[in-house]
């Protein structure tokens, strides 16, 4: 297992998350890594092309919906680079100003739609 300690979130059972946890973090077959400071487990994925990559995330997210085991998902880290050439370019820069612009529009489709419906109320 990682060397930083698991930082378990209130009332949950040490006895039985600390072993799973374990079979994700062991070498060889472990691929997943303790965060810093513990609250989580993390894990690249790679994929031959964009595509494969979001459908991977699709997938995901289906088992993220509200009324599964929980509904804490609601962060997206996004971290843009180019492989070749290696190091940050004119692209990277680009896709992060559509990130920013995509989320304006999404938190403002999500703000009207709650509107709507609280007038419904």
């Amino acid at each position: 297992m990682a060397t930083t300690e698991a930082q378990l979130a209130s009332g949950q059972d040490r006895a039985q998350i600390i072993p799973a946890l374990e079979n994700l973090t062991s070498k060889p077959d472990g691929q997943w890594s303790l965060s810093a400071p513990g609250s989580g487990v993390e894990r690249e994925f790679r994929f031959r092309n964009f595509n494969l990559a979001w459908a991977f995330m699709n997938k995901v997210a289906e088992q993220c919906r509200p009324g599964s085991q929980t509904q804490d998902y609601n962060t997206v880290h996004i971290l843009w680079t180019t492989h070749r050439p290696l190091g940050l370019t004119g692209k990277d820069v680009k896709m992060a100003n559509v990130c920013d612009e995509i989320e304006r529009e999404i938190l403002e489709e999500d703000a009207k739609k709650r509107a709507e419906k609280a007038a419904k109320q």
